[in-house]
């Protein structure tokens, strides 16, 4: 069938969803999401063009809020601009020395002088360029230490944002400020190993495989800065039974060029098995909440008001998970995201399907149900069912 056909026969099975709409009758979804939703009008589309410039997969996507330029990352360790209207690349930045995961536009910092861009990836390390007439720098902050998946800046607040990683926690950061564990670099067209370069390793020193949860080795990490308490905004690795912590295990280097310490998480008091993260957004119309996706087969609702100690399992707002499975880690939560108008969350799974849930709906409290029950206590519990 031709593609002009099937446009044709998705706007005649759009006239009944017109009339039904002007005559008022009820259905379960409105009308531009039946519409949006519509396999005739996914049918109708066409291919339109591709992008073409990188070497590896590409992994991450974001537009500017005018649509007229596209952010890329991939697998070849680069981050590209793109022109819309001509497919064609206008930037290439270097930084990462490994895998892009998340890439996304500052949206108040794009003007017709240049742009502010975000990106994560897989040597833990998030980059913020700024790009402005052929000049361009990048801060990189190192205060995760596995791969970062995901990133999300306030919508309220731009120069705010989030970011989730596989070492189980979820940072913020205001652009604004400036840290003690961040670089400054100015790009040129060969940069992107400047920093390994200058602790004398090479990148298959640096980093981690990706199937190990990427991030730098220890002996590159015992040549750089440790992570601030600072941006830490919540911490998957503590016990859901510990109490709120009365000092942070971080020490400050005393003297210029002393290597900052601290305790390994696993070895600390009030810490259990690392937890990663594949995603993190905030709510599309405030700045305070957001959801959290994370391995163990859970999307969480936070409060950036309500955190309490930098514990997910006593600042948590909400749980959205597969009810049906006795062992959620099993498949694990590997996105989440918000509707436009932040009444529903739809989430991924590993091995299972995709769900939408009812944001204001609160499962554990409807039917009873122990989130920090251990898989083999359900089990118990349902046997003597």
């Amino acid at each position: 069938i031709s593609r002009q056909a099937r446009i044709r026969h998705a706007m005649i099975r759009f006239v009944p969803e017109l009339c039904d709409r002007e005559l008022g009758l009820p259905k379960n979804f409105t009308f531009p999401e039946r519409v949006v939703a519509s396999p005739h009008l996914i049918h109708s589309m066409g291919f339109a063009g591709d992008y073409s410039g990188h070497e590896g997969c590409v992994n991450a996507l974001s537009f500017d809020p005018s649509g007229t330029l596209l952010v890329s990352g991939s697998d070849d360790a680069t981050v590209k601009v793109w022109s819309h209207a001509s497919r064609k690349c206008i930037c290439t930045l270097q930084g990462h020395v490994t895998n892009v995961f998340a890439t996304s536009f500052f949206p108040h910092r794009v003007d017709a002088d240049g742009f502010d861009l975000l990106s994560g990836g897989n040597d833990s390390t998030l980059h913020h360029y700024q790009v402005r007439n052929d000049l361009a720098f990048a801060t990189v902050y190192h205060d995760h230490s596995k791969k970062i998946l995901r990133t999300s800046i306030n919508p309220l607040e731009p120069d705010l944002f989030l970011s989730a990683s596989a070492d189980g926690t979820v940072r913020m950061f205001d652009i604004r400020c400036q840290y003690p564990d961040a670089t400054t670099l100015k790009l040129t067209p060969k940069h992107g190993t400047t920093l390994y370069e200058a602790a004398g390793l090479t990148d298959d020193d640096a980093i981690v495989p990706q199937a190990l949860g990427g991030g730098l080795t220890s002996s590159f990490r015992a040549a750089t800065r440790m992570p601030s308490a600072r941006t830490l905004c919540l911490d998957f690795n503590q016990d859901p039974t510990a109490p709120p912590p009365t000092s942070v295990p971080v020490t400050q280097p005393s003297a210029p060029g002393e290597t900052r310490t601290r305790e390994p998480e696993q070895d600390r008091p009030g810490t259990r098995q690392r937890v990663g993260l594949f995603s993190v957004e905030f709510n599309p119309l405030d700045g305070n909440t957001f959801i959290v996706s994370a391995a163990d087969g859970n999307v969480r609702l936070f409060d950036l008001r309500k955190i309490d100690g930098a514990n997910p399992y006593r600042s948590c707002l909400n749980v959205y998970r597969n009810i049906n499975t006795m062992d959620p880690a099993a498949c694990e939560m590997t996105g989440c995201s918000w509707s436009s108008d932040g009444q529903k969350i739809v989430s991924s799974a590993l091995a299972d399907a995709i769900y939408i849930f009812d944001v204001h709906r609160n499962f554990a409290q409807e039917l009873h149900l122990d989130y920090n029950d251990s898989p083999a206590k359900r089990r118990h519990a349902r046997f003597l069912e």
